[in-house]
C-alpha cells in the first residue's frame, strides 16, 4: 500500500458511508437518519447549501431502501426551461404540441418502481405547484395532451439550497406543497462546519486523482494543511475536489502545497470565533486540539507512523495510543 494508502486507510470505518465521507458530529447524524428512514417510503426534504452532496444523501436512501433494484431517477428542477417542465416530469402524448411527433414518458413514468429525485425543488414554477401535490397525493397522473390516468409506485426524494419558508413568505412556494414535502427533513453542514473532515476528504481526493492520473504525490505540505483548515470552501465538498483534482493535474512536486490548490494568504484569513464557542471544558479543547494536531502530522507524512511520531515530539507507542484512543485505525 503506498503511502497515500496508507493515509487513507486511517479513516476507514465509520468514516465511509454509502460513497459519502464525513467523521464529524453532525455527518455521524445525517448518517444515522439515512439508516433510520430508508428501509420506509416517507418522503425525505434535504437542504443545504451548493455542493455539500444533496444527490449523494438521495442516492444512499435509495440504495438502503427496499426499492434499491428499481431506477434512481434525478431530474433538476431549475435546469428545465419552465416551458418544459411539465413534459419532462409527466411526459406528452402524440400531437400534444407543434414539435410533439411522438408519445413520450417523464420521470415520474421511469422513476417508477423506484426513487425520483427532484433536484433544486424551491425552482419548481408556481402553476405546476399544485400538479405536483395532487400526484405525491394521488400517485398518478396524465400526461400532457392525455386523459388517461397513469398509477406508479416510487419513493420521493426532494433536495433545494432555498429556504422554502423564505420562498412560501414571498408567495413563490406552495404551503400545502412543502408540508406534503417535508415528511422528514434532513439537513446537510457545509463543509466549513465539518471540522476536520476537510482533511479527510482532501486526502481522499488526492487519492483517487493520484491513482487515475498515475501522478507520484505523497501528500500535503503544512501550508497547504493550514490554507485547507483556513478556507471558508463557499462551493463546499465540489469545490475541494475541484481544487485538489487541478492540483495533482497541474502539480509538478511530490509534495502539495497552498499554491498548488489556489489557497494563498487570503485564504487564512478566518473571521473572529463567536464567544459562545470560545468557551468549552479545558479537556475537550486539548482533546481537540491533540486529534488535529495527529491528524495533521499524519497527511504531512503520508501515514508514516515513526516520522509522524518524530514530527510530534512523542515516541511510536504513544502515537499508537492516541490513535486508539481517537478511534483511528492505524496505517497498514
Amino acid at each position: 500500500m503506498g503511502k497515500i494508502g496508507r493515509q487513507c486507510s486511517t479513516f476507514r470505518g465509520k468514516v465511509r458511508f454509502e460513497g459519502m465521507l464525513g467523521q464529524c458530529p453532525r455527518m455521524q447524524e445525517v448518517f444515522d437518519t439515512i439508516r433510520r428512514v430508508a428501509p420506509s417510503d416517507v418522503i425525505v426534504l434535504v437542504s443545504g447549501e451548493s455542493g455539500t452532496g444533496k444527490e449523494l444523501v438521495a442516492r444512499a436512501v435509495h440504495e438502503r431502501s427496499a426499492r434499491r433494484c428499481g431506477p434512481f431517477v434525478p431530474v433538476n428542477c431549475g435546469a428545465i426551461p419552465e416551458n418544459l417542465v411539465e413534459c419532462e416530469l409527466f411526459g406528452h402524448e402524440k400531437g400534444a404540441f407543434t414539435d410533439a411527433s411522438g408519445e413520450k414518458s417523464g420521470v415520474v413514468q421511469r422513476a417508477d418502481g423506484g426513487t425520483l429525485f427532484l433536484d433544486e425543488i424551491g425552482d419548481l414554477p408556481l402553476r405546476l405547484q399544485p400538479r405536483l401535490l395532487r400526484f405525491i397525493q394521488e400517485m398518478r397522473f396524465t400526461r400532457v395532451g392525455g386523459v388517461e390516468e397513469i398509477g406508479v409506485d416510487l419513493r420521493i426524494v426532494a433536495a433545494g439550497k432555498k429556504n422554502l419558508k423564505t420562498a412560501m413568505r414571498r408567495k413563490t412556494f406552495r404551503e400545502d406543497l412543502f408540508y406534503r414535502l417535508h415528511q422528514l427533513h434532513l439537513e446537510l453542514p457545509p463543509l466549513r462546519e465539518r471540522g476536520d473532515d476537510v482533511f479527510v476528504l482532501a486526502l481522499h481526493f488526492l487519492d483517487r486523482f493520484r491513482k487515475m492520473y498515475r501522478k507520484e504525490i505523497d501528500g500535503f505540505a503544512p501550508d497547504a494543511l493550514l490554507a485547507l483548515e483556513a478556507h471558508r470552501w463557499p462551493g463546499n465538498v465540489r469545490e475541494l475536489e475541484n481544487r485538489v483534482h487541478s492540483a495533482v493535474v497541474m502539480g509538478e512536486n511530490r509534495i502539495l502545497e497552498a499554491g498548488d490548490l489556489s489557497l494563498g494568504e487570503d485564504s487564512r484569513a478566518c473571521p473572529p470565533i463567536p464567544e459562545e464557542e470560545v468557551v468549552e471544558p479545558l479537556r475537550i479543547a486539548r482533546e481537540r486540539a491533540e486529534l488535529r494536531a495527529i491528524q495533521k502530522a499524519l497527511a504531512a507524512h503520508g501515514g508514516h507512523l515513526t516520522r509522524t511520531a518524530e514530527a510530534l515530539g512523542i515516541t511510536r507507542p504513544t502515537l499508537s495510543h492516541f490513535l486508539k484512543k481517537f478511534g483511528l485505525k492505524p496505517p497498514r
